[in-house]
């Protein structure tokens, strides 16, 4: 019964992370934060004005190899949240496989929030 309702809660929290996730993508788009695709991410990598970089699940290998290696050399984290449908339409935009947030309280928090994500997927029992 107890790991029934570890199940039932984790998923909730799991849906209201994500949730979390989402809405300081967009608040972070609305400050001006936020630059979404593979070519103003490479710009402004650069430019090292990129705390952190968001890849979707389903970006292809190529793109995902480039970026990772860019943000490697430059010590950027990086973290996988999504797929490129769904962080479109986040932003009323067509499909995008990478997110780069230049602000540094904005990257903190989302952090976080991906962290608690990470954490509920690995007390999720099967």
């Amino acid at each position: 019964m107890c790991g029934e309702n570890r199940k039932m809660g984790t998923k909730v929290s799991e849906t209201e992370t994500e949730k979390g996730i989402d809405s300081l993508l967009q608040l972070c788009m609305k400050a001006g934060k936020l630059v979404c695709g593979i070519d103003a991410t490479l710009r402004l990598l650069s430019r090292k004005k990129i705390f952190m970089i968001i890849y979707s699940e389903d970006l292809a290998a190529n793109s995902r190899q480039k970026i990772l290696s860019k943000c490697e050399e430059k010590g950027i984290p990086t973290y996988c949240y999504s797929t490129k449908l769904k962080l479109g339409r986040l932003f009323n935009r067509r499909e995008t496989g990478i997110l780069s947030i230049s602000d540094r309280n904005f990257a903190s928090g989302i952090v976080k929030k991906l962290a608690k994500r990470t954490e509920n997927e690995t007390n999720w029992e099967v």
